[in-house]
């Protein structure tokens, strides 16, 4: 199989407010790590792996795929509170999740730490991008899909 092969990642009982509740902390995280890389701090005013966490997250993995935007507008138009989610990636995009966790994980130890102004997330945002990264990596190694709610009641544990 090459690089170029996609395969089809569904989502299942993907739920919609959640979503935008991860969105908006993710998108909290990129304004502040914007700012940080732009104001030119030196080392000395920002922890080297702070900056560097900064300009990964915000070069590598701001924006989302349209097509799963479309999908979830036409979700919140039809009222619908969780919808079966499908998205094609690449095979590479194993790692990508695996990093983008990673680094998320790493983002919101310096938020608990209190080196940024942005809030930690919430235990549901962080069960959420668990789940949704868990998804992606189960299903590009051919596993079959787990809900949401399946996967939440079966799993999910609050963070100490």
């Amino acid at each position: 199989m090459n690089d170029s092969t996609t395969h089809r990642i569904v989502l299942s009982g993907f739920p919609i407010a959640l979503f935008f509740e991860a969105r908006r902390h993710n998108e909290a995280l990129v304004r502040e790590f914007t700012f940080i890389v732009e104001a030119e701090a030196t080392p000395n005013d920002v922890p080297v792996r702070l900056l560097a966490l900064a300009r990964q997250l915000r070069e590598r993995f701001y924006g989302l795929n349209a097509d799963l935007e479309a999908q979830v507008d036409a979700a919140v138009a039809q009222g619908d509170e969780a919808i079966e989610l499908q998205v094609r990636l690449a095979a590479f995009a194993r790692e990508g999740a695996l990093t983008l966790g990673a680094l998320f994980d790493e983002a919101d130890a310096f938020c608990r730490n209190g080196d940024l102004l942005t809030l930690a997330e919430s235990d549901d945002v962080h069960q959420f991008r668990t789940w949704y990264i868990e998804e992606v990596v189960r299903q590009l190694d051919g596993g079959p899909p787990i809900a949401w709610p399946d996967w939440r009641a079966q799993r999910a544990k609050p963070r100490s």
